[in-house]
């Protein structure tokens, strides 16, 4: 059996003496020595402190020590020589790195920085953001043995690149109590397009003014690093609070607050291991940290989740895509929704140019319910080889008024029925389609005043109902022979499951999950699915024709009005003898007794029962409301209304507004859509147009046998469209071959299906 428990002595040592590997133990009787023996005892520890050798004190080490005087003296006037910025291969192979705290003194804070050395800020956003930085890949620098010289023309920042990229020893853990920064290094973190932008400002050459508003500009940061220094983090502490949780080799764990809204969050920073084994443990990590709060994980994953993530390089899947992704399904982990660049990594060579989508930024449910308009901008890499993402939270997001929608579960209520009948009884002048769409606005008004037609107050009701059942099974257990309670508790469980009932249809119907036919209640998945279809569908930047980037809902939705007017609201003039012509060229029409087959008697009621009832009755229902699956419950009270308003539009031909209305929605063509046209455009339309449209495919779909080309073979039933794949492949077999004769081959694409066609 594996121990799970040791004996442990507490051992309390002086800072000023040495951590000892083992001691002598003498076991015996101390009177008489002889009779006893000494033995040698081993030491482990769990954890070592880091011990300054200066101060012999706990806490820090001897980089840090406050006693440790700088050799340079703040009045002395010592440049630093001003270095190219280059790489510079080192000869001597393993070398180890020194460090030496009177070569390299720590920087001066922002008090005591003078004015030309100050590192100032652009206005920072009310809109708080997270930006992962880009970094070099020490792994990279170390393998290869190289040596980087800084270009700076602060004297003091050749000394924090070699504390901060130097070995793991010049990293200090009083870093994570949230000490200030030296601006300089902030300036090589934030570089994120306006919302953490740091930039040198004027010489000291400059006016005395300009060096009194750089003085005002000055912005207290703070940082956390890595213990093995492969990465840091910096925040402003003005606008978050950021504390770390625990650390491995390749990410850190933090919890994150917003100060201004008091908005909690777990957020986790990445830098994966370019071996497939050592990510291993990584993923074991993720997979182990499942909680129920927002979590965002954000960095460089060091691996792409799909081939189609990269150009150049391996085509086929690895081992480390499929450990990834299943990482991702363990850990419940999603994309959240991103725009500007797909691969965010590019080594720039000229031959063998490899380009994949290696940083990433994961969200789960939780983030996705609280954070629902968050979103994440890969910006361009500039002369880095990877690209700086910038998370938006989207805690200012503008509420949108959703159109009303009948939920399904409703109907199954006693009084449901009830409750049509008496708004069906009201008496409303006026043509038939104005007193079926009249009725159903008295519907509705009367729908949205229950008390649990809202989806949040269907879920408190199910909690509430839940602990109410917690507390009497309570008292039931101390009186269980007493048959009322008995009777109260077979109340509570109906009225629970109800509940439960209840919530599992609204989240089925929600979730548009049309293959699960039965099973276990599953509110869980559906409502995961419900979260997952929102993060996609959400459409939160673009790219306008011009390059430049559309934020914000307005501006989106002008941009999409704007396109779609160019290429569907323009009006082109048709030629009057264009019939003629197109009737010398097809030869295949409709016969007369097909057209009268076609424009037979007048719709029947059973024809319009019969359409309506083989809707599928969880569809989209339009802006109208009311789905397939209402007329069919209600068929009995608003049946006469519904049959009379349609045999009214066939007779006259009009449609009132309101049933010929639609909701426009668009659907990406491709997985990270950036510009509108990578969108198209569907329409949901009410479910009484519906029925009007199917009535009429029903009459046309005879005739389409006989006027349809055989070789169009996606427009008849039984017919399959990969019959057309072979005969491509047929006649193009050996097409360059035979030159008796010439031959043409042409490609039409009707703008991918159909978005343009007048």
């Amino acid at each position: 059996m594996k121990r799970i428990s040791f004996a442990r002595v507490c051992i309390e040592i002086n800072a000023s003496c040495d951590l000892v590997d083992s001691f002598n133990l003498f076991m015996g009787d101390s009177s008489n020595p002889k009779l006893g023996e000494n033995g040698e005892i081993l030491v482990e520890y769990q954890w070592k402190p880091k011990i300054c050798t200066v101060c012999k004190s706990f806490g820090h080490s001897i980089t840090n020590c406050p006693k440790l005087k700088p050799l340079l003296s703040p009045s002395e006037n010592v440049s630093a020589p001003k270095l190219k910025q280059e790489w510079k291969r080192v000869n001597k192979q393993d070398a180890p790195l020194v460090f030496s705290p009177q070569a390299c003194m720590e920087p001066p804070l922002f008090g005591s920085l003078k004015d030309d050395e100050v590192i100032s800020t652009c206005n920072i956003k009310n809109e708080p953001s997270l930006c992962p930085t880009n970094r070099p890949n020490h792994d990279q620098c170390e393998d290869l043995s190289m040596e980087m010289v800084i270009d700076t023309s602060n004297k003091f920042a050749a000394c924090i690149e070699d504390c901060d990229y130097g070995n793991a020893q010049c990293n200090d853990q009083s870093n994570d109590q949230c000490n200030d920064v030296d601006p300089p290094s902030m300036a090589s973190l934030a570089q994120c397009n306006g919302q953490w932008l740091f930039s040198p400002t004027e010489s000291s050459t400059k006016k005395k003014k300009k060096k009194q508003n750089a003085k005002k500009e000055r912005l207290i940061t703070r940082k956390l690093s890595h213990s093995l220094g492969r990465f840091w983090v910096g925040w402003d502490p003005r606008i978050l609070n950021i504390t770390k949780i625990s650390e491995t080799d390749q990410i850190i764990y933090c919890n994150a607050c917003i100060l201004d809204t008091n908005d909690q969050f777990r957020i986790s920073f990445v830098y994966g291991s370019n071996d497939d084994r050592l990510r291993k443990a990584f993923w074991q990590s993720m997979c182990s940290s499942q909680h129920g709060s927002p979590w965002i994980v954000l960095g460089d994953f060091s691996v792409s989740r799909s081939v189609s993530e990269s150009i150049g390089g391996c085509s086929r899947i690895s081992g480390g895509i499929e450990q990834f992704n299943d990482c991702l399904q363990s850990s419940e982990l999603h994309d959240l929704r991103f725009s500007g660049f797909l691969h965010t990594l590019c080594n720039k060579r000229n031959n063998g140019c490899i380009s994949r989508k290696l940083d990433i930024v994961l969200v789960n449910n939780d983030w996705l319910v609280k954070l629902e308009n968050s979103k994440v901008i890969f910006l361009p890499p500039s002369i880095s080889d990877h690209c700086p993402s910038v998370v938006k939270l989207g805690l200012q997001g503008i509420k949108k008024n959703r159109p009303f929608n009948i939920f399904n579960y409703l109907t199954d209520k006693a009084d449901f029925l009830l409750l049509v009948e008496r708004c069906w009884r009201e008496q409303v002048h006026g043509t038939m389609q104005y007193k079926l769409c009249s009725k159903h606005q008295n519907l509705k008004k009367v729908l949205k005043t229950l008390k649990n037609y809202k989806v949040g107050d269907l879920t408190i009701k199910s909690i509430e109902a839940k602990s109410a059942l917690y507390d009497f099974q309570c008292l039931f257990d101390q009186h269980p022979l007493d048959s009322n309670l008995r009777i109260q508790e077979k109340e509570l469980i109906s009225r629970y499951t109800t509940t439960l009932k209840d919530e599992e249809n609204l989240l089925r119907q929600k979730s548009r999950i049309q293959w699960l036919k039965a099973g276990d209640r599953n509110s869980s998945y559906f409502f995961k699915s419900i979260i997952g279809k929102s993060n996609r569908s959400k459409i939160h930047t673009i790219t306008g024709d011009d390059g430049s980037l559309i934020d914000g809902d307005i501006l989106v939705k002008k941009e999409a009005i704007r396109h779609f007017q160019t290429i569907l609201g323009c009006l082109r003039p048709v030629s009057h003898g264009i019939a003629s012509t197109l009737s010398n060229i097809i030869d295949k029409v409709i016969s007369i007794d097909q057209a009268y087959l076609m424009g037979r008697e007048v719709i029947t009621n059973e024809e319009i029962c019969d359409v309506c009832f083989s809707l599928h009755p969880n569809k989209a229902p339009g802006p109208y409301g009311f789905n397939a699956h209402f007329f069919k419950i209600t068929w009995n009270i608003v049946g006469e209304d519904v049959i009379s308003a349609l045999q009214e539009f066939f007779r006259s031909g009009l449609l009132l507004k309101e049933l010929n209305a639609t909701i426009l929605a668009l659907v990406p063509k491709v997985p990270n859509p950036s510009k509108i046209k990578d969108f198209r455009p569907i329409s949901f339309c009410n479910t009484l147009y519906k029925i009007i449209a199917k009535i009429i495919a029903n009459r046309i779909k005879p005739c389409l046998t006989d006027i349809i080309s055989s070789s169009q073979l996606a427009f008849v039933a039984g017919r399959s469209i990969g019959d057309n794949i072979l005969l491509v492949q047929e006649l193009m077999r050996n097409y360059h071959k035979n030159v008796c004769c010439p031959k043409l081959a042409l490609k039409v694409d009707l703008m991918k299906a159909f978005d343009m066609v007048d």
